[in-house]
């Protein structure tokens, strides 16, 4: 698969940092947390580490 990166780090990568940092300092910094925003942060991580695990699954494998 052909994927962008930044700095050694795919977009999906950064979005899922960018996220989750995001959700660290407002909850350190005391701010109020919706709960939107943990649904949009859980469905990030799990697009991503279930984008990572999966490989590319659409390839044929040769096999029959």
């Amino acid at each position: 698969m052909n994927e962008s990166n930044v700095l050694g780090v795919s977009i999906r990568g950064w979005l899922a940092v960018v996220t989750v940092l995001t959700l660290c300092i407002m909850a350190y910094l005391g701010k109020k947390v919706d709960e939107p925003f943990y649904t949009i942060v859980i469905s990030i991580v799990s697009f991503y580490f279930g984008q990572k695990s999966n490989g590319d699954k659409n390839e044929p494998s040769g096999k029959v």
